[in-house]
């Protein structure tokens, strides 16, 4: 046998490298989700967002016997300077969440669902800590999350559209 013979280099990685980058890539996704969620557990939670964002001041007030009809309180009034912030950011904040665990699972239905649960869930944890949870907003954080799901959803069929008239995948 000739030891001169070069074995070929691969030029993709072995299969046990792939799987080693895909679970890691799936673990950063994760933690970048779980991060994005105490966030806004975080934001749920402190006493006064209004106080967080115009002073940067945390403080959280545990109210053991909440209001349960103030959650179904359906009121469009700006009752402050930060209301339209605040409504935006339950928009976004909830299309981020839609958005990370979608790309942490690749499950759109399970990343609907999850991401619905836990805007509801921030809306009925609010009422515990002293602040306004409202259906409304659960409506607001919904939008967001839909949003984010039919610009996911439009970008694969475009996606998948644009592979099938290419050239190279026709017959």
């Amino acid at each position: 046998m000739n030891n001169n013979i070069q074995t070929r280099k691969r030029k993709h990685p072995s299969r046990r490298q792939y799987f080693r980058q895909l679970r890691s890539t799936s673990q950063k996704r994760l933690i970048q989700t779980l991060l994005w969620i105490m966030l806004l557990f975080l934001l749920t939670c402190v006493s006064s967002l209004e106080q967080f964002l115009t002073h940067q001041t945390l403080s959280f007030t545990f109210n053991r016997n909440p209001n349960f009809l103030e959650f179904f309180n359906i009121d469009f009034r700006i009752t402050h300077q930060k209301w339209i912030i605040i409504k935006l950011g339950h928009f976004t904040g909830f299309a981020i969440l839609y958005f990370l665990l979608w790309k942490w699972n690749r499950k759109p239905g399970i990343s609907l669902i999850a991401a619905t649960i836990l805007a509801i869930l921030t809306e009925v944890l609010q009422l515990y800590f002293s602040r306004d949870g409202r259906l409304l907003d659960i409506g607001i954080d919904f939008a967001g999350i839909m949003l984010s799901f039919l610009v996911i959803k439009n970008f694969h069929n475009a996606k998948s559209n644009s592979r099938e008239k290419s050239p190279s995948h026709s017959s």
